[in-house]
């Protein structure tokens, strides 16, 4: 993160490094990164990626929005939910 000139002790947001192995790294914020790790999943959320033609600024308004509102949107947990026997097939066991 220091290499992007950002504090990896104080993020305050969602922050993506693609290609970390390469020379071609780049930082994602907010939006970017959320529309990259949508595209990455594939359909049907790959199709979010259609919103990438919207001004950044814009998509980033949004993010904080969503953000801001997650508990009213999505709920709000005491703890980390367990994942039920059916999701528990997509996590790889180590």
């Amino acid at each position: 993160m220091q290499r992007f000139g950002r504090n990896p002790e104080n993020l305050t947001t969602l922050c993506l490094v693609t290609n970390y192995r390469f020379q071609s790294q780049a930082l994602l914020l907010k939006a970017g990164a959320v529309l990259f790790v949508m595209k990455q999943l594939g359909p049907p959320w790959s199709w979010l990626a259609v919103f990438g033609v919207f001004p950044s600024t814009l998509l980033d308004r949004v993010y904080d929005w969503i953000a801001r509102n997650r508990y009213r949107f999505f709920g709000r947990y005491e703890s980390c939910p367990i994942p039920n026997v059916e999701h528990k097939k997509r996590f790889i066991d180590v």
